[in-house]
């Protein structure tokens, strides 16, 4: 078995808080590389890597080769309108720029790869200077959305059986390409921390982001580790993020750089040191259970835990209820073992919270993401958020479906429906309010831009970063060039996309045979598309948002 290494790096300490989100117009100027934080970010990462590289020897699988750099652009949180100019939701271009250089070494053919939450990843790395840094080093910039698919049969995995992966990840699945992850060290509403492994969700098309985005998250990530996993993890912690991600959230002046060849191993020692305990997060039992750990892995360098404030799940507990005191948010569960009540009367705050966890990866995470989008508004008015918030599909007592606020009330449906307000109403499992209301997302979990603008729309406040995109042509030209470049390879005939599918689905592609009951993996040959077909996939890159 090979060995395993992590370590842990400490860079100088300095204050790294300039340009921690995106590059600054100096870029690639002797001015710019004489900065000291840059020259110490630099020195951290290649002390870091020539220290794991001195154990392992990566450095020659690489010399030569193509290498993938994933980092981490879900959302750039840089001059969007929001309280504060920047929030350390993605990468620091400083440490994707020293990653680079490092790797220059070795091998000329690299290439920057990511995927946004959305199929807007060209605008993000022109918003966080990334186009220029690839431009400066002579290297390629690959946004996923614009990439044809490839499919795969998992037989393995637990739910994502049937996986359709960019085809550039697919050199990764060959081994012909070495995949590097290159994630911010930060927590996470929705797997309680993101880092290494975590950060192949940016390795999906939009649509396949969207499947299995429930109570099955964990496992779904898990399950991508069967079909290709990084060659070499790098974690971001030079300015850390604490908080509601993927909402804006706050700095931590962590000062690390932590890099190691087992992802799993590399996310349990970031997560510890975010003073997190790795045998509670799910994401790591489930990485545990199927066997992706290394439990003699060498870590060199880990220091005492950091300070790392947690993000927090709940509607009904903690920060959210006292950041929106006006808004009524109501809870039940009777599914994924909510707790079983014979009488409204039984009800607790912990039965409450109970029944919130019992979907950690759907839309409790999505509802609070949204919330602390508007919080970091500037000019946030807290009254304006006089509605009521529907999560789950209530908890079944006799003939009765009852939903729950933080004080233990009980609302029967029909209470809800004599409620003098407006309802927002989250998930596939509040269908029944489709007719009910006007602002209802469906899915499991719910579409997070259209339950974003529901939510705008209930509070009559608009998404500051949408009134930064009208501002600013060249973003919205930008926008225009991906949607072109993706028509123009469907209508070439390549599959950009699945189906967009919202519903609580395990997608099954064909039943296996006995000989690949036990396989990590099965290429799947796709067909060429039919016209139809073709149709569909422009009107899926014409109508991002469904409606």
């Amino acid at each position: 078995m090979v060995q395993n290494f992590v370590v842990v790096t400490k860079a100088k300490k300095l204050n790294y808080m300039n340009d921690y989100v995106a590059l600054p117009k100096n870029y690639g100027s002797k001015k710019y590389f004489a900065r000291e934080d840059v020259g110490a970010i630099d020195e951290a990462v290649f002390n870091n890597l020539n220290a794991l590289n001195s154990r392992c020897g990566f450095a020659n699988t690489i010399r030569g080769r193509k290498v993938l750099i994933k980092p981490n652009f879900v959302a750039i949180y840089h001059k969007c309108g929001y309280r504060d100019d920047d929030y350390p939701q993605s990468t620091d271009p400083r440490v994707l720029d020293a990653v680079v250089r490092y790797i220059k070494q070795f091998t000329g053919n690299i290439t920057v790869i990511e995927g946004s939450g959305a199929p807007v990843t060209r605008l993000m790395a022109k918003m966080n200077g990334t186009d220029r840094l690839v431009k400066f080093h002579n290297i390629k910039f690959e946004a996923v959305e614009e990439l044809p698919v490839d499919r795969y049969i998992l037989p393995r995995a637990q739910v994502m059986k049937d996986v359709y992966i960019p085809r550039t990840f697919s050199e990764v699945v060959r081994g012909e390409a070495f995949y590097v992850s290159l994630p911010k060290m930060k927590t996470n509403l929705y797997t309680g921390v993101t880092l290494g492994f975590k950060n192949a969700m940016g390795c999906l098309s939009t649509h396949m982001r969207y499947r299995n985005h429930n109570y099955n998250i964990d496992k779904k990530l898990v399950d991508l580790l069967y079909l290709f996993k990084p060659d070499l993890t790098i974690i971001d912690g030079i300015i850390g993020a604490e908080g509601d991600v993927p909402a804006p959230v706050d700095p931590v002046e962590a000062g690390l750089i932590i890099s190691g060849t087992n992802s799993v191993e590399t996310d349990r020692v970031a997560a510890r040191m975010m003073s997190h305990d790795p045998s509670q997060i799910r994401l790591m039992q489930e990485a545990d259970k199927l066997g992706f750990n290394d439990p003699e892995v060498e870590v060199i360098g880990e220091s005492d835990p950091i300070k790392w404030r947690p993000a927090d799940k709940s509607l009904v507990t903690g920060r959210v209820p006292h950041n929106f005191p006006d808004t009524r948010f109501l809870v039940g569960a009777s599914k994924h073992d909510a707790p079983v009540l014979t009488s409204p009367e039984e009800i607790t705050l912990d039965k409450i919270v109970a029944m919130e966890q019992t979907c950690p990866g759907g839309c409790l995470p999505t509802i609070i993401m949204s919330f602390e989008n508007f919080r970091y508004m500037k000019n946030f008015d807290p009254r304006k958020y006089r509605f009521t918030v529907l999560l789950g599909e209530g908890a079944k007592i006799g003939d009765t479906i009852y939903y729950f606020d933080k004080d233990c009330n009980a609302y029967s449906r029909d209470d809800i429906l004599k409620l003098n307000e407006d309802i927002v109403a989250a998930g596939s499992c509040n269908k029944w309010m489709a007719d009910e209301t006007e602002y209802f997302a469906d899915g499991c979990t719910a579409h997070i831009i259209k339950l974003n603008g529901h939510i705008a729309r209930a509070a009559k406040s608009p998404n500051p970063f949408l009134k930064v995109m009208v501002k600013r042509p060249s973003y919205l030209w930008c926008l225009l060039k991906t949607m072109l470049v993706r028509i123009k390879m469907a209508k070439a005939g390549n599959l950009m996309d699945v189906d967009l599918c919202l519903e609580d689905q395990i997608f099954v592609a064909r039943p296996l045979a006995k000989d690949e009951m036990n396989l990590d993996y099965i290429s799947v040959e796709i067909p060429p598309l039919t016209k139809e077909q073709i149709k569909k996939q422009i009107y899926y890159i014409t109508h991002p948002i469904p409606s």
